[in-house]
């Protein structure tokens, strides 16, 4: 499990902690779409729900290997569903 992790996203940088994943879901409900999920804060996060709020995107914008990959690093744990 990274720290944090720096990458860049459709031509912007990113330094990412799992802290601030954990930040940009509290309060949110896991949405039901998405078969890819993230374990965050003991629940079920679409992947591209989690990374987005993360980072500040649309989630429109994400992919999904990409938000599986980076959560991954941080260490939360994937599934499906």
């Amino acid at each position: 499990m990274a720290e944090s992790i720096t990458f860049t996203f459709r031509g912007t940088q990113y330094t990412l902690t799992s802290a601030q994943v954990v930040a940009s879901v509290d309060g949110v409900t896991p949405s039901g779409k998405g078969s890819h999920v993230a374990k965050i804060s003991g629940s079920w996060y679409p992947v591209n729900q989690a990374f987005s709020l993360a980072i500040g995107v649309a989630r429109a914008d994400c992919q999904l290997l990409v938000s599986r990959d980076k959560l991954s690093q941080l260490g939360f744990e994937l599934g499906e569903r």
